[in-house]
């Protein structure tokens, strides 16, 4: 009993701090780094981290399940074709006897219960930080590692589901992104000792094998890259000397011109799902509609640092903070999903349930200013519908209706209220 109070509490702080910006924070069940995150669709996903860490969602994200690998590796990067079938690469670098790097990189046919190691090989250089296949037979796997005077790269390909692996030098990367004209994009970077550090964002069009260089830059680490509509190339760059500074560059003609916008925000990681909308994520995690131009501010906390951002869409992501903790949204960041825009918006009210979180009964309150077909239903974290609570013409007036959440598990659920004039949408947290 005392443990289930420690972990409601810890549970129901995080709801409280963070629930009222649309983003709720979800028990990882580690205390392992986490490095990568992964969505086949809307609902499966999987994360990867240190110590061969890997964990599974079939609910957006909400609860994990551990599929631990027999390795020490840290995995860096996890990709999936299907709900079945899928890689995770990584390595780590070894410090005792003669110092050496490590590749490793393995395969699951079952959703991750299983994994085959495919490769498992001592690199004097490299350990692998990003994997993509193309099919069941066609993959790349990106090696990074350091000679000590310099980064050291690698690109091993296969033809043959892993069996073999071609081995050859390589453009050394911090992302990986693909678009849909088949280029792949992304950041690389070259140090040296008189401080002249130059970065690079870099595109292949046929599959890695050869890389052109779109831009470069001195003292600036070109990071985190992504690929949205019609291929348009999105990049964060900072200043590698103080006063650092951070922007964002657009590329919209296939990385021939760049535009840059200056972000006054220090950020980790960044995330587009269109031109205009994207998150950036650092001491809190920011949102901006009209291309980095402006920001809002979703999470703003000194206690965690966020590292990684992950949007699947407009609505629906996730982010890493502080090392082991995975904070989600089903919202964008926004806490309430609005839709009606004509004159009788403003009569309309949908209020928030009350208690929240709660277990196993709430309340649920709204608004009528005039008569007509009114629906309440509830819809779980998938989007199923649940229970209708109402569906029937309601006159003008205030109403309350008692929702029983006694047979359902616990989780992010959500009310919709649908009249004639007005639709509004609110999220609720069971917590049993």
């Amino acid at each position: 009993m005392k443990t289930f109070l420690i972990i409601f509490f810890s549970f129901f702080i995080s709801i409280s701090s963070f629930a009222q910006n649309g983003w709720v924070q979800v028990p990882s069940g580690t205390t392992k780094s986490l490095s990568k995150a992964f969505f086949i669709n809307s609902s499966t996903g999987w994360i990867c981290g240190d110590s061969g860490l890997v964990m599974k969602t079939t609910n957006k994200g909400l609860s994990w399940a551990h599929h631990s690998l027999l390795t020490r590796d840290r995995l860096y990067d996890v990709f999936f074709i299907d709900t079945n079938t899928g890689w995770i690469c990584g390595g780590y670098y070894e410090t005792f006897g003669s110092p050496a790097n490590k590749m490793y990189l393995a395969k699951t046919t079952n959703g991750g219960l299983n994994w085959t190691t495919l490769l498992d090989d001592t690199d004097w250089l490299n350990n692998l930080r990003h994997i993509y296949f193309f099919d069941t037979n066609n993959g790349l796997a990106f090696g990074v590692g350091s000679s000590g005077s310099g980064i050291t790269s690698i690109l091993r390909k296969t033809t043959n589901n892993g069996v073999n692996w071609s081995y050859q030098p390589y453009p050394a990367i911090n992302s990986l992104a693909k678009g849909v004209n088949g280029t792949f994009w992304s950041s690389s970077k070259y140090w040296d000792d008189t401080g002249g550090d130059t970065s690079y964002i870099i595109y292949s069009t046929n599959n890695g094998t050869n890389w052109l260089v779109s831009k470069k830059a001195a003292r600036n680490n070109f990071t985190s890259t992504d690929v949205v509509e019609n291929n348009i190339v999105k990049t964060l760059s900072s200043t590698s000397a103080f006063p650092y500074k951070y922007y964002i560059l657009t590329s919209t003609d296939n990385g021939v011109n760049w535009d840059s916008v200056r972000i006054f925000s220090y950020a980790y990681d960044m995330d587009f799902v269109n031109k205009n909308t994207g998150w950036i994520c650092g001491a809190g995690i920011k949102k901006t509609t009209n291309g980095g131009f402006n920001w809002t501010a979703q999470i703003d906390s000194g206690t965690y640092y966020f590292t990684k951002i992950f949007m699947r869409d407009s609505l629906n992501g996730l982010a890493f903070a502080s090392g082991n903790r995975i904070f989600i949204t089903a919202t964008g960041g926004v806490m309430d999903v609005r839709q009606s825009s004509n004159e009788f918006a403003n009569s309309f009210s949908l209020s928030q349930n009350y208690p929240n979180p709660f277990n196993p009964a709430t309340v649920i309150s709204y608004r009528l200013p005039v008569a007509g077909s009114v629906s309440l239903i509830v819809y779980d974290a998938l989007g199923n519908e649940v229970e209708t609570l109402v569906n029937e013409k309601q006159n003008s007036g205030s109403y309350s209706v008692d929702f029983n959440a006694a047979s359902l598990p616990s989780g992010i659920y959500f009310y919709k209220l649908v009249t004639e004039k007005f639709s509004e949408t609110r999220k609720m947290v069971l917590v049993k």
